[in-house]
């Protein structure tokens, strides 16, 4: 199926107060989890930090339009204004394979729905949010592992 007609089909389901509230309940579910994860563990606030900034940096190089911009033209002078790569989905990833809590899941859903990202955008930031766990995972606990005894 065209990725415009996914769009124009969440676009005409749902109301601009219901995709507000989807994309308000993803943010408080990502915080949630990153405040809780970050009160045990100091080099994640660090990741998150760096998985944060590059993002905002390849959004300002691709410069992907959102697609409710397609709809919605007040919001052509928001700041973060780029679809790809989507932050919450990259850091929801990475957050399910350290909690393997599935409630996290339902971030990349909701920016969906919301229309502030395409399906290709959570796939592909899902793709660089598992890439970023393996590279945690290899040098934070097998370094661990390694120099133990």
């Amino acid at each position: 199926m065209d990725e415009d007609l996914i769009v124009i089909k969440i676009y005409n389901y749902t109301t601009r107060s219901l995709r507000s509230i989807m994309s308000i309940i993803s943010y408080i579910i990502l915080i949630g989890f990153i405040m809780y994860l970050s009160i045990y563990n100091y080099i994640l606030i660090f990741i998150f930090s760096v998985i944060t900034i590059i993002s905002f940096y390849i959004k300002n190089i691709i410069k992907k339009e959102r697609p409710i911009d397609k709809f919605d033209i007040e919001r052509k002078n928001i700041i973060d204004n780029f679809s790809f790569p989507s932050i919450h989905t990259i850091l929801s990833i990475f957050i399910f394979f350290i909690t393997i809590n599935p409630i996290i899941l339902i971030v990349p859903i909701l920016r969906v729905l919301s229309l502030r990202h395409y399906i290709v955008d959570v796939l592909y930031s899902s793709f660089i949010g598992i890439s970023i766990y393996l590279l945690y995972y290899i040098l934070y606990y097998q370094h661990f592992i390694i120099f133990r005894w």
